[in-house]
């Protein structure tokens, strides 16, 4: 018949040995999850970075817009000065001409301007999910280094449990029909 001592210090070993992998596990789980956590920062920086592009490349062309726009109404004061019989060197045409030039200076370098802080601001949100993703990495590696203390320590624990418990080899009484020098 079986000695129910040893099963249950049988069982308590293999149970010992499945939470030390379980907890290890865990621990390498956690640790993968913050390297995915990275990757998936990492992308949506990168996405980031090419919308920042993409509105640097949308304000140059809305100050080239505002650029043409200024020219076709210096050309229309020209061409309304001229029909009026004022003429292109009449003061208050030149007048009106450095006005119009200054607001359309004024709104394509605004346009340049607010596209630019678009950029930055995007690529600001692009440092900040990288720096996330890596502090995700920090934290994962962090996790998995305590799971593996955990898993070592109930190793250990459940090793000493079952030292404590059943420590003591038992040796069989010599039968008298048994010679005791034989018994080892």
């Amino acid at each position: 018949m079986c000695d129910l001592a040893a099963i249950a210090a049988a069982t308590k070993g293999v149970g010992t040995l499945l939470a030390f992998q379980g907890q290890r596990q865990a621990a390498q789980a956690a640790e993968a999850g913050g390297i995915a956590t990275r990757q998936a920062f990492e992308f949506e920086a990168q996405q980031a970075d090419v919308r920042a592009g993409q509105e640097r490349a949308a304000a140059q062309r809305r100050m080239l817009d505002e650029k043409r726009k200024t020219a076709l109404v210096q050309s229309k004061l020209t061409a309304r000065a001229a029909a009026s019989g004022a003429g292109a060197a009449d003061p208050t045409v030149i007048s009106l001409a450095e006005d119009i030039a200054g607001e359309g200076e004024l709104r394509a370098l605004t346009a340049l301007y607010e596209g630019e802080e678009r950029a930055r601001s995007l690529e600001s949100g692009a440092a900040v999910r990288r720096y996330e993703g890596e502090a995700a990495v920090r934290a994962g590696r962090a996790k998995r280094r305590s799971g593996e203390f955990g898993a070592y320590g109930t190793l250990l624990s459940g090793f000493g449990s079952l030292a404590d418990k059943y420590g003591e080899v038992k040796r069989p009484k010599p039968r008298p029909w048994i010679d005791p020098d034989l018994v080892v």
